[in-house]
């Protein structure tokens, strides 16, 4: 017998675990949904978490919120089976850019910014001005901006941590990395949605009012692609290498050229599911019960 535990953080009535819900009554097995800002992590209680079903096979799987997963995933690692484990580095998008590298996938240029004095040197390595500024870790198009001085650059990190106001005990550390914009790509973009080694489908999201970021979340209009063989290439072997269950890999196109840009480990579904008609958290359940990856 198999348990799924999905943790998630703060809405139970979201709109991907309400699916999760809704599919997960179509097949007998059992499952437990953990709010990880209300575990309790005392060390002593570990094993005997009463979440955990100790005469079923444990499979845990994370919606949102990576930040936290890693602490979960090393405490629980023996109890619980995570084919997410992968996940926690690839969420940060400095992180996705070396891999992107290592693998010899195309990406734009990326810099982590350092100190404030190496900073003339992280803007000269991504071609000058203008260039695009990014925190490490976010989603949805948040925490992503356009900058043409190196003002803006220290305006924009000065903004994004003043504005962090933690509500639980976990750290949200992060950083900002400097990328060379590939200008002609502006306003669009394509989200390769990945099950495994399965590519589920490509939509093509276009933003409505000007603005260089197609997120949906933002009001991007996306639209169904049928097939763009160079990047169905590229996420089978981004999920290949990375080990990945699950991801939404995002590219852009330059000229006659596609670019990864970044791995949603958690991916929104909403958007997909609508423009597709496909039943995602059907497809995720079916993977998770799946033989051990």
């Amino acid at each position: 017998m198999k348990n799924i535990i999905f943790f998630f953080v703060g809405n139970e009535d979201s709109y991907r675990i309400r699916k999760l819900k809704e599919s997960i009554t179509q097949f007998n097995i059992s499952f437990t949904l953990i709010d990880v800002e209300l575990l309790s992590f005392n060390v002593a209680d570990i094993a005997t978490a009463n979440f955990i079903k100790k005469d079923c096979e444990n499979i845990g799987y994370f919606i949102g919120s990576f930040y936290k997963s890693n602490y979960i995933m090393e405490m629980f690692k023996d109890y619980i089976h995570f084919p997410q484990m992968p996940a926690w580095p690839l969420a940060d998008k400095f992180n996705a850019a070396v891999f992107f590298q290592k693998h010899n996938i195309p990406t734009p240029v990326t810099t982590l910014i350092g100190t404030h004095d190496a900073l003339p040197q992280a803007i000269s390595s991504v071609g000058g001005f203008p260039c695009i500024i990014k925190r490490t870790m976010g989603s949805g198009g948040n925490f992503v901006e356009i900058v043409n001085a190196p003002k803006a650059i220290t305006d924009f990190i000065q903004k994004i941590s003043r504005n962090v106001t933690p509500k639980s005990i976990f750290p949200r550390s992060f950083s900002f990395v400097l990328q060379k914009p590939l200008i002609k790509s502006y306003g669009t973009d394509y989200r390769v949605l990945c099950i495994g080694a399965e590519v589920l489908g490509i939509i093509k999201r276009t933003a409505q009012d000007g603005s260089f970021k197609a997120n949906i979340s933002l009001g991007g209009k996306a639209e169904v692609v049928e097939s763009i063989p160079e990047i169905e290439k590229m996420s089978k072997k981004i999920m290949q290498k990375s080990g990945l269950f699950m991801a939404g890999i995002d590219f852009i196109k330059n000229d006659n050229d596609y670019y990864a840009i970044e791995i949603n480990t958690s991916p929104q579904i909403k958007g997909f599911e609508q423009v597709t008609n496909m039943n995602v958290t059907k497809k995720i359940i079916q993977e998770l019960l799946k033989n051990k990856i």
